[in-house]
């Protein structure tokens, strides 16, 4: 399942990988939100926007800037915002 491949990305010692699956993941959001746009993967969006690699934090921040873009799904990331404000405003303080 698409679960059982992302569960562990985290965990990967490749950043390069971590930053394939961080985008895939989005690109599952964005394409299928019905399925994929909730708590339960979104977590891993926001556990990555703290890898110590900028490589993963900027595939991660795309694939949220293609989720933020449409405004029908926007709704659903109401939780997600509040919990990574923080982190968000300070990776976009950086760049």
């Amino acid at each position: 399942s698409h679960f059982s491949m992302n569960r562990n990305l985290w965990n990967d010692i490749i950043p390069e990988i971590r930053a394939i699956c961080i985008e895939e993941m989005g690109n599952w959001m964005r394409i299928y939100p019905d399925t994929f746009l909730n708590d339960s993967y979104l977590k891993y969006l926001g556990w990555m926007l703290y890898d110590k690699h900028p490589e993963v934090r900027l595939k991660c921040l795309q694939a949220l800037q293609g989720i933020y873009s449409q405004k029908e799904v926007v709704c659903k990331m109401d939780l997600f915002s509040s919990r990574f404000k923080g982190v968000l405003q300070t990776i976009h303080c950086k760049f």
